[in-house]
């Protein structure tokens, strides 16, 4: 049961700039310092009302520390249950109307935690039809809760199984399409790789390997269509580590703890990340960590151009995809369907490996 008001409309997705790409959340809106305005009809009186008095939440964000949250029992809560669906609320939350302490917003296919105020939350992964899905949850300083990005962003139906490019769509050194995620790395991104957790029929080697290419092709902008990437990117792999990726069993983002890691893992899909960051009040959004999650369901490969491949994703054009989700790309449309970054990753082919025009420019403009 929901009980909410709309505190404030929901922003266009994103600015056109001058380059084509769409810019996420570059600013903080003017809500961000003063609360936002209260409705003046009652709350409805089939709300559930909290009966928690406090809880403690505790987080490794950058200048957060160990606070206690203090839950009016007036304020109705948002759901009887942990989970409420993005489609049920508004793009703003009032926090002084709808109680979003604890909860996982879901929204088709995908979820992540409510983060504590000052804070916010990227969610991708694919849904079961393999098309790309994004959520964004931020909390302001004063609690209200705002989500981007809500709603089936498939156009296409089933990921297609095929080895050759999209023969409609535009070639990738050419495409220039681009969109922003709105946070960016300010300092160096470090990860390991759950080795543990790497299924018995790929080769535990060749598969960190595939993912650190992966990675690196993202931090130096790698390409095929010799462009200079003109950006740098300061990313260290640190080895392997027992620790997993904060997600849950049906692939929700939960608390970061400060350590990003690769692993694999149950999943209804593919692969997730999940990316959170601090709001700062001049609008930066630094990263703080970025988790990636690869489906042990998923029939995967090493080879993907060979002749004998059917219906397997290949590691290291995921990692490079997803990769270029942990460092603030978000995904193209689906009429840009070669660049790296689009909407699906296909399977047995190789071509995702290698950035396209739209991924080295989307790249160089966020650093």
């Amino acid at each position: 049961m929901t009980c909410l008001t709309i505190a404030g409309l929901q922003s266009p997705v994103g600015a056109i700039l001058s380059n084509g790409s769409i810019a996420e959340d570059t600013t903080l809106p003017p809500e961000e310092t003063t609360a936002p305005p209260q409705e003046t009809t009652e709350p409805t009186t089939e709300a559930t009302t909290t009966t928690v008095v406090e809880t403690t939440t505790t987080t490794t964000l950058p200048g957060s520390t160990t606070t206690t949250t203090v839950v009016d029992p007036n304020v109705p809560s948002c759901s009887e249950g942990n989970r409420i669906k993005a489609t049920d609320l508004p793009s703003l939350v009032d926090p002084d109307t709808c109680d979003m302490t604890g909860l996982i917003v879901t929204d088709n296919g995908i979820g992540a935690l409510v983060p504590p105020p000052g804070h916010g939350v990227y969610a991708e992964g694919h849904a079961a039809n393999g098309v790309g899905q994004e959520l964004k949850v931020n909390t302001w300083r004063n609690g209200t809760v705002r989500l981007r990005k809500v709603g089936n962003e498939g156009t296409d139906g089933v990921a297609p199984r095929v080895k050759e490019p999209c023969s409609s769509c535009m070639a990738p050194c050419k495409d220039t399409a681009q969109t922003l995620a709105g946070f960016k790395e300010a300092g160096s991104y470090k990860y390991r790789i759950n080795k543990r957790t790497i299924p018995g029929s790929l080769s535990k080697k060749a598969t960190i390997k595939a993912i650190k290419l992966g990675a690196n092709t993202i931090a130096k902008g790698i390409n095929d269509c010799s462009i200079t990437s003109g950006y740098t990117i300061k990313m260290s792999y640190l080895g392997r580590t027992r620790n997993k990726a904060n997600l849950d069993r049906s692939g929700n983002c939960l608390s970061p703890n400060g350590k990003s890691v690769v692993d694999f893992g149950s999943l209804p899909v593919s692969g997730r990340t999940c990316s959170w960051y601090s709001l700062e009040g001049n609008g930066d959004r630094s990263l703080a960590e970025s988790d990636v999650r690869l489906s042990t369901g998923q029939k995967w490969t090493l080879s993907p151009d060979s002749r004998s491949c059917r219906n397997k994703q290949d590691v290291q054009s995921v990692a490079t995809h997803e990769m270029g989700h942990a460092m603030g790309l978000a995904h193209v449309t689906s009429s840009h369907k070669n660049l790296t970054m689009a909407e699906i990753v296909p399977s047995c082919t190789s071509a995702p490996r290698s950035l396209g025009r739209g991924d080295v420019g989307g790249l160089a403009s966020i650093y």
